[in-house]
């Protein structure tokens, strides 16, 4: 984000600016005249809820004087927002980002634990986000070409073609002399694979004129890259990034704000601090219309307390064993069914 030190012109009218990062709880705002450290009015202080301001938010503002540069005097309607719960009990609800036109999910690929559960549990917090979803599968150079082959076709076979994939390494991008031919083989096996290709595919994706003043957030564990995608992007070091770990050469948790990124005249991307995971209380909704042809089945087993693991009369299961791609999507359903009865209980404990 830009320097909030700019001097703010006296002007008793008010400006429209968005938040683009939360410093020590007093936000930047970004408008026409410059990015400054504001504080909320009189009016909003009243009303703590008031005060709930986030990455994303549109407000309206007015300059004061050089020493408070700028007072927020009311947060506009939001469009979209990207929320999730958390605390013991899961009822604290905190708003992550707002106003987003689109969600990248980032994962980084690996030989040993690709975890499609956890594909799941982002995509059930995003299905009520009124954003674009998309998957970014980080870190490529780091596994075979048959491993990203079979995990494209496992995400693609679970999840349908509806949910678009691209597949970068940074390392191949940042060496092309050395890696040109390895890259090469990598971008002819995702194109054969209908998965788009590299650090460029996505510039394009960002920059293009349907993307033009839309702001992109970046969702995803610690350490799968999301800063240094963005510091890619940019072409500088806008944001700290941390040294994987050298057992299991998974990355830190680095990043500890959410801020927004200029990455083109008109695009913007949110950086996000990593997830340690993703709850499924609060967003069944999204994990029902994940799976909408077994939730359709609901009620239709033998047993009203039917749960869809075991009973011999049970819909559920019975329509998983049809095919084998319907057998894979009744497993995962069911072990992110069992995952919500886990949350929910530990929940009504808190």
């Amino acid at each position: 984000a830009a320097s909030a030190d700019a001097q703010a012109p006296a002007d008793a009218g008010l400006v429209l600016g968005v938040c683009v990062c939360l410093d020590r709880s007093f936000p930047l705002i970004a408008c026409a005249r410059g990015i400054f450290r504001a504080q909320f009015s009189q009016r909003l202080r009243k009303n703590e809820s008031s005060m709930n301001v986030c990455i994303g938010d549109y407000v309206l503002i007015r300059f004061v004087d050089a020493d408070i540069p700028c007072i927020i005097s009311s947060i506009c309607a939001r469009s979209s927002e990207i929320c999730r719960y958390q605390g013991r009990n899961f009822r604290t609800r905190q708003v992550l980002a707002a106003n987003v036109d689109a969600v990248f999910v980032v994962l980084a690929l690996s030989e040993q634990d690709f975890c499609i559960e956890t594909l799941a549990r982002a995509l059930c917090m995003c299905a009520h986000s009124a954003s674009e979803v998309r998957l970014v599968l980080t870190k490529a150079d780091r596994v075979a070409p048959a491993t990203l082959e079979h995990t494209c076709q496992a995400i693609g076979d679970l999840f349908g073609k509806d949910l678009p994939i691209l597949a970068l390494s940074l390392c191949m991008d940042a060496d092309k002399d050395s890696e040109f031919g390895r890259a090469k083989d990598y971008e002819t096996l995702a194109a054969t694979l209908g998965v788009d290709w590299g650090l460029e595919a996505l510039r394009a994706h960002l920059t293009r004129p349907s993307h033009a003043h839309t702001s992109t957030m970046l969702l995803g564990e610690s350490g799968v890259g999301k800063s240094s995608l963005i510091n890619a992007l940019c072409g500088v070091s806008a944001l700290d990034v941390g040294r994987t770990r050298a057992r299991d050469d998974k990355g830190r948790h680095t990043t500890t704000q959410r801020r927004m990124v200029r990455v083109a005249p008109s695009s913007f991307v949110i950086d996000c601090p990593g997830i340690r995971s993703f709850s499924l209380v609060g967003h069944e909704q999204g994990l029902y219309e994940l799976f909408p042809e077994f939730v359709a089945l609901f009620g239709s087993c033998g047993f009203s307390n039917c749960t869809h693991i075991h009973e011999k009369a049970c819909a559920l299961e019975a329509l998983g064993q049809q095919t084998p791609r319907l057998h894979r999507r009744y497993l995962l359903f069911i072990s992110l069914l069992q995952a919500l009865a886990h949350e929910q209980a530990l929940a009504a404990r808190a």
